[in-house]
């Protein structure tokens, strides 16, 4: 048995050929809490070295201290925090991106990353045994508490040339699932 992930959003495309394009710095998409571990992202990324950083998501109304932090630490390094955005202005801004960085410590979907893998981005997420088995050699992994981890897994990722976006569309898309939900089924009858 292996994991399977719900299906790309609607915006999701089969047939996006991506133009070669110059791609700058990183994205991270998700709510900010400390679960998603934003505020070691902030800490680990280096403006000079890795270019901008767009921080998206809102805090949930009990996250607003949290969401106060990474403001405090990640402007004055020019970290620029978006709310929640539609799904267009993420795919616009997925395609101009190199990396998604999302360092979650439990995250059990990873839609954000199918989503950026998918659009053509390098990803970097957590070490999590879950995420290993989902992404396998498709990104790049970093313990969330180490920062020289994240540090290394995401120069790794700005230099990493593959892509991975056909893999995901072929991977995670409905039709897809669906096939794979039915031959599991079909296994246990």
């Amino acid at each position: 048995f292996h994991l399977s992930l719900p299906p790309l959003r609607a915006p999701f495309d089969s047939s996006i050929r991506f133009e070669p394009q110059v791609r700058t710095g990183g994205i991270c998409i998700g709510r900010l809490e400390p679960l998603k571990n934003q505020l070691a992202l902030i800490a680990a990324w280096d403006t000079a070295r890795y270019g901008p950083l767009h921080i998206v998501g809102d805090p949930s109304p009990n996250h607003q201290s949290y969401a106060a932090k990474c403001r405090k630490l990640g402007l004055p390094k020019g970290i620029v925090f978006l709310p929640h955005q539609s799904p267009e202005k993420l795919l616009t801004l997925l395609r101009t991106k190199k990396v998604h960085v999302l360092l979650s410590s439990y995250e059990t979907t990873g839609l954000a990353t199918v989503e950026a893998l998918a659009n053509g981005c390098q990803a970097v997420v957590s070490d999590h045994s879950i995420q290993q088995e989902i992404f396998n050699q498709h990104v790049h992994f970093a313990k969330t508490g180490a920062s020289t981890s994240i540090k290394q897994a995401i120069e790794s990722a700005l230099h990493d040339e593959s892509d991975h976006s056909a893999w995901a569309r072929e991977k995670f898309n409905a039709a897809s699932i669906a096939a794979h939900i039915e031959q599991l089924y079909k296994g246990l009858l």
